[in-house]
């Protein structure tokens, strides 16, 4: 609406100079100019909302930072992989598959690419390595896979996605 009102606008001023070519002009600095706005409009708002996804992805990093924290069950498999002196206190299975749901949690916003990759691994790989490459690690998976409960196959399956995403070798 606004172009059109300019366009007869320009045609106003251009009438009463008979040239067309100026006409011509001034419609095409008019044309380049609305293309310019319109082009800077675009930018500022592609650049909210990466700014708004920005803060999303911290938000919902936060959270899960947060659960991953204070969940007394995640955390005593956490320091159970950390600690290097023995251990009476093992967890048990229902704690180890709190743990893996946690990073199958992570699995899916990986895959939806809701959180990057690299700050997973950065924040939570390490303990996913453990699991893996640490004589507590194996024995927590050996555990799990004579554990012969249905949620244990999913689990080791869905861990075993993770690990592939995360690209631990």
């Amino acid at each position: 609406m606004h172009l059109e009102n300019l366009l007869y606008q320009c045609d106003l001023v251009c009438c009463g100079s008979q040239n067309g070519s100026t006409m011509e002009l001034i419609k095409l600095i008019v044309q380049i100019l609305l293309f310019v706005v319109a082009c800077g409009a675009l930018w500022q708002g592609f650049r909210e909302y990466k700014s708004h996804k920005q803060k999303e992805d911290n938000k919902l990093f936060s959270q899960l930072n947060k659960r991953y924290l204070n969940n007394e069950d995640i955390q005593k498999v956490v320091k159970y992989l950390r600690d290097q002196e023995p251990s009476d206190e093992e967890p048990d299975l229902y704690q180890l598959e709190l743990f893996l749901r946690f990073f199958e949690e992570l699995g899916i916003y990986m895959k939806t690419k809701s959180l990057d990759k690299d700050l997973i691994e950065v924040f939570f790989g390490y303990y996913l390595k453990q699991l893996y490459f640490t004589e507590r690690g194996k024995a927590l998976l050996k555990r799990l896979e004579d554990g012969n409960s249905e949620n244990s196959e999913n689990n080791l399956e869905l861990l075993k996605v993770i690990k592939e995403q995360l690209e631990i070798k």
